[in-house]
């Protein structure tokens, strides 16, 4: 039977925002996951297997991914790795839903606060954009980081080369027989 661990994402008291420089020697040891954040992850190094819900494909460095709140995921480093470096922002999807409520203007932030519940993996030209983005919420802080948050979130859910992961009837706790599924496939992963 599958296990997902559910991380507790230790967000600094007085920030909205957590951002992460992950550099390791080996690999991310990241089992297989789900925490209520929504989380943007760059790779920066590293290759493997990546697994987001029912979906299970391949990562590589350079490559963007974007998961919902509560949905489950893990990298698995190839076993020839000898560095894993990653850089991830987290924060609690109700920061921008409250807001998209509010304001007209962020209708467009539901829509992809929605998309990402099945993960996303963004490529192409919008990955360098939303790149360069994730890069400024890092150097920045205050309400220069929020502004830049909301930069990062619209180069996102205006990108047209983004694709959605998990299938669309994925549910975490769907039915016995897709635990099973998913415990194969990670199974085959880890041999």
């Amino acid at each position: 039977m599958i296990r997902i661990i559910h991380e507790k994402v230790p967000l600094r008291p007085g920030a909205s925002l957590h951002c992460v420089d992950q550099d390791l020697k080996s690999d991310f040891g990241c089992p297989y996951h789900r925490h209520p954040e929504f989380e943007v992850v760059r790779i920066d190094e590293s290759s493997g297997a990546i697994q987001v819900g029912d979906w299970t494909g391949r990562f590589q460095a350079g490559e963007i991914y974007v998961f919902g709140g509560e949905l489950p995921h893990a990298f698995f480093n190839d076993s020839d790795t000898l560095r894993a470096r990653s850089r991830y922002l987290q924060f609690m999807p109700d920061l921008l839903s409250s807001l998209a409520e509010a304001l007209p203007e962020m209708r467009g932030i539901s829509d992809l606060l929605h998309r990402a519940r099945r993960g996303l993996r963004v490529h192409g030209d919008a990955g360098c954009t939303v790149s360069d983005c994730l890069d400024a919420v890092f150097a920045t802080q205050g309400i220069e980081q929020m502004a830049e948050l909301f930069r990062l979130m619209a180069a996102i859910q205006s990108s047209p080369g983004s694709t959605e992961l998990a299938s669309e009837s994925y549910s975490p706790g769907h039915s016995d027989q897709h635990i099973v599924r998913l415990d194969k496939v990670l199974s085959y992963i880890h041999d």
